[in-house]
């Protein structure tokens, strides 16, 4: 198990701002979860009269500007050799004001200037750069920084994305965060510090799971003690990072499956280097994984090792002349190379280790499946190449159930050309006269033809992006669909197939982009999942989309968060607002139990247009 360091701070007296009641006593709060419940190794804290940290001499803790800039470069900047190492976890809490200037986000200390923002405040950026010379891989920061007025207004902090780090905000940056009396908390606190005391299947033990709840318990909160909407949000750099363990002492083993999704999808796009980094991550919270193990023997057929030389490095034998060595070379009708020498072999074994991640936590793999790890070490020399077919390690695909795979009707009839329809089915009335949404029903453009599960993925998104279009139109919003049926387009392909909906949604410069898929894995994972991109009104839309789901459908369908979408064609490459919605996995015999249901399809369609709806009455575009 990694080491754990906190930086807690929390204030509530400010010189030149007015001043919070209860910011002190979240930080103080916390810092006694991080010491106590947590058992964290080290906890810094800084509040209006927290004692100073025992040093040579002693650190002053009270939060000045001057006082927390010259504790973060002590620590992090111009040391030797980072404080922390890979597996271990820095976090970061800040209670207090927020404010955004020249398009960046800065932390208001206690003597801050709102006049004189870039020398009396401390960016996050400064922070997250020096938090990441720690040496830690997992760095979370939680900031409820947008306080103001009684409430905490961060004058649109949050905008702005920070690399490598995990950051869970309090609020969108149209919003404010709000001190609730009743509670003397923060409601961002106070639903924090819940969440992080579950235990058991309803434990918060990931990033994904501890942003699930926030997003559902933060409003609940609001609305019970009679505060103005606050919707928390996450934003994960990068985006795998969102499925990272977060309280290991918590995690069950149902818990490391959303990684070891993501850690399926990466291996299935090719992208070897994550895919090995997560399922190396499923190890060290599951220490006997197969999947991962064989997922990460699988990889290294497909992967050579980078830089390092091959594993079956030539062994020296001395020279006949008695001079500098020379290299053994294997007979030519030999197919076996020689057999390293014990202390070669070590130093392969170190290689090894390092090419997948574990170096710097040996003990972890020691005992249970570094045998079967090292299997590597023969693959170089016995392994087909990466582009032929190895009847034991299939190459990696989405997983799908059994059952046969039924005809598609798409492909046993001449399709029609795709073409934009309202919600009717009829010709859309172009140019738009007010605000327009375009509702993509995925896939279904052969040969982009989606998952297979208990049934097509195309034959459900269809039904409920209809109903979509239908509810918002009967509610004065204008809804186009990219398809009413399986099409096809010219030269069609999946990537002219994402490109095809792109473009349509450009032409008729859409105000909003709502895409509606289903997904597959492992016929185990269930649950809704809703992903945007870094547009902080995508951000708004997603969580507004998310809440009103769980609202209307209520317990039937887990809820897996809002994530982020960035590496997504569509979201990566549409200008509006937009986001993109996995209702549930057909794999699954729950979850197509339920979208094979017309009841729920209509209540699922229901949630996403009223989610819509709340958006564009928040952003004041419909009355």
């Amino acid at each position: 198990m990694g080491r754990n360091w906190a930086i807690v701070i929390g204030i509530n007296h400010y010189e030149n701002l007015r001043s919070l009641n209860f910011a002190k006593r979240d930080a103080s709060v916390m810092a006694t979860w991080f010491q106590q419940e947590a058992k964290f190794n080290h906890v810094f804290l800084f509040t209006d009269d927290s004692p100073p940290i025992v040093a040579n001499p002693p650190i002053p803790t009270q939060p000045t500007f001057g006082h927390v800039r010259r504790f973060l470069r002590a620590q992090f900047e111009n040391i030797q050799s980072p404080l922390l190492k890979p597996e271990d976890n820095l976090w970061f809490f800040f209670a207090g004001h927020g404010n955004r200037y020249k398009d960046r986000d800065y932390l208001m200390f206690s003597d801050s200037d709102p006049g004189d923002i870039e020398h009396t405040a401390i960016s996050v950026d400064f922070i997250t750069q020096r938090l990441r010379r720690s040496g830690a891989d997992n760095v979370v920061l939680f900031l409820d920084a947008c306080r103001d007025e009684g409430s905490r207004g961060g004058l649109g902090i949050g905008e702005q994305k920070y690399q490598g780090v995990i950051t869970f905000y309090s609020c969108t940056a149209n919003q404010k965060s709000w001190e609730i009396e009743q509670l003397q908390h923060g409601s961002f606190t106070h639903s924090l510090l819940e969440g992080l005391g579950l235990q058991g299947e309803a434990n918060c033990a990931t990033v994904e799971r501890l942003a699930q709840y926030l997003n559902y318990q933060v409003p609940a909160v609001n609305t019970r003690y009679g505060k103005p909407a606050q919707n928390p949000y996450l934003q994960a750099e990068p985006p795998y990072k969102m499925y990272f363990i977060l309280l290991e002492q918590t995690a069950t083993l149902k818990d490391v499956e959303p990684l070891k999704y993501q850690a399926s999808q990466a291996e299935n796009r090719g992208d070897f280097s994550l895919a090995k980094q997560l399922w190396v991550r499923v190890l060290a919270v599951s220490r006997s994984d197969w999947d991962a193990i064989e997922a990460i023997e699988r990889i290294a057929r497909r992967q050579p090792l980078s830089s390092e030389p091959p594993i079956s490095t030539p062994v020296p034998v001395p020279s006949p002349s008695g001079g500098r060595s020379l290299t053994s070379e294997p007979d030519a009708g030999s197919s076996t190379p020689p057999e390293p020498t014990p202390k070669l072999l070590f130093v392969q074994k170190q290689k090894f280790l390092r090419w997948v991640g574990l170096g710097a936590v040996v003990t972890i793999v020691s005992g249970v499946f570094l045998p079967m790890l090292w299997n590597y070490q023969r693959l170089q020399s016995k392994s087909p190449t990466p582009n032929s077919p190895t009847p034991n390690s299939p190459t990696p695909s989405s997983p799908t159930p059994s059952s046969p795979t039924p005809s598609s009707p798409a492909l046993e009839k001449a399709l029609q050309n795709c073409r934009l329809t309202s919600a009717t089915g009829t010709e859309p009335s172009l140019p738009k006269k007010g605000i327009l949404v375009m509702v993509d029903p995925g896939h279904g453009i052969p040969p982009d033809t989606g998952h297979l599960g208990f049934f097509r993925e195309e034959d459900v998104v269809l039904p409920i992006s209809k109903k979509i279009a239908a509810i918002l139109e009967k509610n004065g919003v204008q809804a186009l669909l990219t398809r009413e049926s399986d099409c096809t387009i010219s030269k069609a392909t999946v990537a002219s197939s994402l490109r095809y909906r792109v473009e349509k949604a450009k032409e008729v410069n859409a105000d909003l982009f709502v895409s509606i898929h289903a997904s597959v894995f492992n016929k185990q994972t269930n649950g809704f999942e809703i992903y945007t991109n870094d547009n902080s009104n995508s951000q708004l839309l997603g969580q507004l989309v998310s809440s009103m789901i769980v609202q209307i459908i209520r317990n039937s369908l887990f809820n897996r968060g809002v994530k982020a979408g960035d590496h997504l064609f569509i979201l990566k490459n549409v200008s509006m607002p937009s986001i993109l919605i996995e209702t549930g996995f057909i794999d699954n015999k729950e979850d197509a139990a339920l979208l094979n249901n017309t009841d729920f399809q209509n209540k699922m369609a229901d949630a996403v247009a009223q989610g819509i709806i709340q958006y564009l009455k928040e952003k004041k575009q419909i009355n």
